[in-house]
């Protein structure tokens, strides 16, 4: 590990932020979270039509790896 030397190491800490606007982001994607709170589990069920989610790369996802 003597040979790696990064040139602003403190740049590392934006990955922090970015980590976390990624993870609000990804929770605001879930709307069946947002039915879990006002609706009883068990009617849920019937009430909700879920097409075969595929977790898929999105722009935002993108970004943030670059």
């Amino acid at each position: 590990m003597d040979e790696l030397h990064l040139l602003r190491p403190l740049w590392l800490w934006s990955l922090v932020p970015a980590g976390l606007i990624w993870l609000g982001l990804w929770r605001l994607q879930d709307r069946v979270s947002e039915w879990k709170k006002l609706i009883d589990p068990h009617l849920l069920e019937h009430l909700l039509v879920e097409k075969q989610r595929r977790r898929r790369l999105r722009p935002i996802h993108l970004t943030l790896i670059l």
